[in-house]
């Protein structure tokens, strides 16, 4: 991944320069997101989809038995560059505003830090007419404030690289047609 987040530091750097944006929301294995954010002073927000088990896998002494594994069995720069992941997942899980896609009842309760908040599920997609509402009257009245502010967010995500042969993209393409998702 930090190669990929090497090479969008300089364009995002410039793209918020240009558009300054209110706010950036960004994935949390985009830390370019984080560095613009904070050179350019604009807040960040991350964006965690993952169940709340996951915080304890993100632990700082979980991380730094990750990063001592990481020392005694990689070659130096994949360590290098996995050291310098976890330096920076950390400080996004820690110190930033994080959304994160979970819900109670999926995962037992448990305790979250001051910094997260649970956003739930992600809803189906809506008919186009209907797409400036969400399920959540909270997200709604926030979205209805942001446009009435003429907010400008740039969300910035690394998503995953896959490479799918036809078989695979036809399965995904039947699967989600089944279920009757826009596509």
């Amino acid at each position: 991944f930090m190669v990929y987040n090497d090479a969008m530091h300089e364009p995002l750097m410039a793209h918020a320069r240009k558009v300054k944006p209110d706010v950036i929301v960004a994935d949390f294995i985009t830390p370019c997101a984080f560095e613009a954010a904070e050179a350019l002073n604009i807040p960040v927000i991350a964006n965690m989809p993952a169940p709340l088990a996951f915080k304890a896998i993100a632990s700082p002494v979980v991380l730094a038995l990750i990063n001592l594994k990481s020392y005694l069995m990689q070659p130096r720069e994949e360590h290098r560059q996995a050291s310098r992941m976890i330096s920076l997942l950390v400080d996004c899980m820690y110190t930033k505003p994080v959304l994160w896609h979970s819900f109670f009842g999926l995962e037992p309760p448990q305790p979250i830090l001051p910094n997260v908040f649970v956003t739930g599920t992600p809803a189906p997609r809506l008919p186009a007419a209907d797409a400036k509402h969400t399920s959540m009257p909270e997200l709604n009245d926030w979205l209805r404030w942001v446009r009435s502010q003429g907010l400008k967010i740039v969300y910035v995500t690394m998503g995953s690289m896959q490479t799918l042969d036809k078989s695979q993209v036809q399965a995904i393409y039947n699967g989600l047609n089944a279920l009757d998702c826009a596509i």
